[in-house]
């Protein structure tokens, strides 16, 4: 969550929807994409690029496998 809204990690996103990390950030609006430190429980600091809720969405309707409909129908209910 960032600033009470939910933001993705578009590596694991990509992974998720089966298609490339690069691509998915390409066919993001700039205010749907940024970088994020993430800290890990070990103390341990991580830069990396997340999408937003609404660039999630429209990236499964774009980008992803037609398989991936449990993921849109999961986005569906999380984001309403």
């Amino acid at each position: 969550m960032i600033d009470h809204q939910p933001w993705f990690v578009a590596d694991d996103f990509a992974q998720l929807i089966g298609a490339h990390s690069q691509r998915l950030l390409r066919a993001q609006e700039r205010f749907e994409k940024r970088s994020v430190v993430l800290t890990c429980t070990r103390g341990v600091h991580e830069e990396v690029e997340a999408i937003c809720d609404a660039g999630a969405y429209r990236a499964v309707h774009r980008l992803a496998r037609p398989t991936c409909s449990d993921v849109s129908r999961w986005l569906s209910e999380v984001l309403t």
